[in-house]
């Protein structure tokens, strides 16, 4: 095969920058209410393990907030991107904290590598 037939053969599998746009801009439009989600979660897990429920709703808050407004105003540039990422990754972290000495402590750590698997894109 003539290398010109691979080339184009690589660039018809090889989606476009639109195509990944595209994905991106519906990712966003499921990531934001998933993320503001996570605030009521956060307050009724503290609250069942006896810690204080608005610490861990306003730091779940804080970060969704910040991925809100970089949507808003750059849609998904790159700095929405690594505010999602890290409010991803994040989220379960907190619940991991909240969990500590729990016998759930160690089964939503495996909540946080699944929240690793939509950083793929």
């Amino acid at each position: 095969m003539p290398c010109g037939c691979v080339a184009a053969s690589v660039a018809q599998r090889t989606p476009s920058i639109d195509e990944l746009n595209r994905l991106r801009r519906r990712f966003g439009a499921v990531l934001l209410p998933l993320l503001w989600l996570h605030a009521p979660v956060m307050a009724l897990t503290a609250l069942a393990v006896g810690r204080p429920a608005p610490p861990a709703a306003l730091a779940s808050a804080a970060m969704t907030a910040l991925v809100h407004l970089s949507w808003a105003s750059q849609r998904s540039a790159p700095a929405t991107r690594y505010l999602s990422a890290i409010a991803l990754i994040g989220q379960p972290a907190l619940l991991v904290y909240l969990l500590a000495g729990h016998p759930w402590q160690m089964d939503m750590h495996m909540y946080l590598f699944a929240a690793l698997a939509p950083l793929i894109g």
